[in-house]
């Protein structure tokens, strides 16, 4: 590009100092060139990039102004303006500047490439996705929008898209660190663990001393496993990669976002495992330094009311949102002052939107690790209450900070988390079968009943019957609407006693398409081997609305809580319409939930089984005798309203509770392990 008194090989020179890293002398040549040439747009352009560079991020906002005052038909620098904007998070201002961009230069991939990338962000998939295809048509070897494309694909659960998507991107550049790491973790969220560690081999070509690879390549876990021995053989490496993986360091400002949690599914093994996530939160509290964070605000205040922050990704139309609400919602405020903390993935929704109304204060936790930090750390609170730590990389990381005096994780994932810095693991006596048995690193406490004020849903709209849900109508059905990664091997045994015990019978599980689609492939794959039975009588059903959920659990005969991992909000919304779930309690409190609250329901012979033989007798009786079938329905749906569903007494013990960690924190003292709220 020539300009008046600065030759193309000036700027040649700028442009590879820049490139060199020299940041510090690339902004004084650039600033000295300017005093030459006062009038030059790409000068004060060029500024504006290497001060963004530099997180002067208001200066370089200055020059990109002054650059586009100077040449207002200079889309590159609109286009650069945004980039600015955007990392100062001013999203419209950024998003008005690519638009101008565009229609300055309707061909310009980059700006329409950003566009969708805030489009995204803002979670308008559909917008992004024609953005992207547009940039991808105007440049059709673009790597970084084929990556980007992919993502959103990943997002809305069009998984066979996302992976064509990332192949492109690494069709046109091999090499692609990014789009090789991303296709690796979408493939070991498919099960296709072989394919995953093809792109990990690569990546190690690429970068061998990349130890965020090395992370997500080491602590590997499938959803669906094929046996009893792939379990084992999973949390044999696991383990091997906890003690390999120990000598490296990782620093990076938010490791949620590079560090997949595979280790939720350890969960689903039936196997002790508070020595394994002790073990991999002791990991990363060794290989990952800013973590490791002590609020400076922590104290023990005398004030009115206890300050207290519900802290979680999904506190919106999602399992966690669905049970804890009703608790955040109705907390006694007199008492309580209440904050809400979202994630930047949190999704908007009515229950979102119910439950941040009601909360004194709702944040939205930035982008890095130290910045959630700080902003929690100003709120100083008294208490944080996880409802579930594991389901979120970014909340599992945040957690490991000393953020408030008590600390408190809950059973929305039914797993300890092995932090110590999270106190205790809120819970109820009617799940914890052997409280004499250690099971968590933090101290248990526990309520004497079922621990929710759980809101049921109402006005949900005429039930659809099974001709309008695609289910087979004159034969038994055998209701599973579980995810897919509850199913134990163990259970494959069971399904088919069922099945030959009820040659009438068909068991449906929900399926869907994406990630479903290969899950319920990986599913028909294991059963082939011995239980072929099950690939010819079990059904898929697509994902299910709200409406078609609690309609599917009316039109099934009976409902089958998976073994070793059962259901929890599926069983509290199916009492809306009194479908019996067969149940078999285990060990742990995963399984024990709903035998629980067929306790906390005071029902008389509930169909909780004390074995896999009681369990198919049940499934089996129940199913077949419509009467008794439809006696149970009744008492079950009366039962639920009566003692389950919005449980005044539960929330003044979860009240109380609350009060006793409170009074012992400013003590300086925990409550004791295995405290119980009688």
């Amino acid at each position: 590009m020539k300009v008046k008194k600065l030759t193309d090989k000036n700027i040649q020179e700028l442009i590879e100092l820049y490139k060199s890293g020299k940041l510090a002398n690339a902004e004084n040549k650039v600033t000295a060139e300017i005093n030459k040439n006062p009038n030059n747009f790409f000068l004060y352009d060029f500024l504006g990039v290497i001060l963004s560079q530099r997180e002067k991020l208001d200066e370089a906002v200055i020059n990109h102004k002054k650059s586009i005052k100077i040449n207002p038909n200079y889309a590159q620098g609109f286009s650069n303006l945004a980039g600015a904007l955007l990392k100062l998070n001013k999203i419209n201002e950024s998003l008005n500047a690519l638009k101008e961009a565009i229609r300055i230069n309707p061909n310009f991939a980059e700006a329409y490439n950003n566009l969708g990338f805030i489009l995204k962000e803002r979670k308008k998939y559909n917008e992004s996705i024609v953005l992207y295809q547009k940039a991808i048509q105007i440049k059709p070897n673009y790597e970084k929008a084929y990556n980007n494309l992919a993502n959103v694909f990943k997002i809305i659960g069009k998984t066979e898209e996302s992976i064509k998507c990332y192949q492109s991107a690494i069709k046109i550049n091999p090499n692609s660190k990014i789009a090789n790491s991303n296709l690796a973790n979408l493939y070991i969220d498919i099960c296709k663990v072989e394919e995953a560690q093809k792109c990990f081999k690569k990546l190690f070509d690429l970068l061998p001393d990349n130890i965020e690879y090395k992370i997500n390549n080491g602590l590997l876990v499938t959803p669906i496993v094929q046996s009893i021995e792939e379990i084992n053989l999973i949390r044999e490496n696991y383990k091997k990669s906890l003690n390999f993986l120990s000598k490296f360091k990782f620093k990076n400002e938010n490791p949620g976002n590079l560090i997949e949690a595979n280790f939720f599914y350890l969960a689903f093994h039936n196997k002790d495992n508070l020595e394994i996530m002790r073990n991999t939160s002791n990991l990363f509290y060794k290989i990952i330094p800013n973590i490791n964070y002590t609020s400076k605000k922590i104290e023990n205040k005398k004030q009115k009311k206890i300050k207290i922050g519900f802290i979680s990704e999904f506190l919106s139309n999602h399992t966690i949102g669905k049970l804890f609400g009703g608790l955040i919602k109705n907390i006694d405020r007199n008492k309580f002052n209440v904050t809400v903390g979202h994630t930047l993935q949190t999704e908007t929704s009515s229950i979102k939107d119910e439950i941040d109304n009601c909360a004194d204060k709702v944040i939205i936790l930035g982008n890095n690790v130290k910045e959630q930090q700080k902003q929690i750390e100003d709120e100083n609170l008294d208490i944080i209450f996880y409802p579930e730590i594991g389901m979120s990389p970014t909340i599992y990381f945040l957690a490991f900070s000393r953020l408030a005096p008590a600390q408190i994780v809950s059973w929305g994932h039914p797993e300890t988390t092995g932090i110590n810095t999270i106190d205790y693991f809120f819970s109820s006596t009617l799940f914890e079968q052997n409280k004499a048995e250690k099971k968590y690193s933090e101290n248990l406490i526990c309520l004497d009943e079922f621990p929710l004020y759980y809101e049921p849903i109402t006005n949900i709209g005429p039930l659809k019957n099974r001709t309008e849900l695609n289910l087979p109508k004159d034969v038994r059905l055998y209701g599973c609407p579980q995810s897919l990664f509850k199913l134990h091997p163990d259970f494959d045994s069971i399904l088919v006693k069922i099945l030959k015990k009820d040659p009438e019978g068909y068991i449906v599980f929900i399926g869907g398409k994406g990630k479903y689609k290969f899950w319920s492939e990986s599913l028909k794959k294991r059963w082939s081997k011995d239980f072929s039975i099950l690939n010819d009588k079990v059904l898929f059903t697509n994902r299910l609305s709200q409406l078609e959920f609690i309609s599917f659990c009316n039109c099934v005969d009976v409902l089958l809580d998976p073994i070793y991992f059962g259901g929890g909000n599926t069983f509290l919304e199916s009492m809306i319409v009194g479908t019996p779930t067969i149940t078999l309690p285990g060990n742990y409190l995963k399984s024990n939930i709903t035998a629980a609250a067929y306790k906390q329901m005071k029902i008389t012979n509930p169909p909780i089984a004390k074995n896999s033989e009681e369990f198919v007798s049940l499934a089996t009786e129940l199913a077949k005798d419509a009467k008794k079938n439809q006696t149970l329905r009744k008492s079950l749906k009366n039962a639920a309203n009566i003692h389950l569903y919005k449980n005044i007494k539960v929330l003044k013990k979860f009240e109380k509770i609350l009060e006793e960690v409170h009074r012992n924190s400013q003590l300086g003292k925990k409550l004791k392990d295995g405290y119980n709220l009688n």
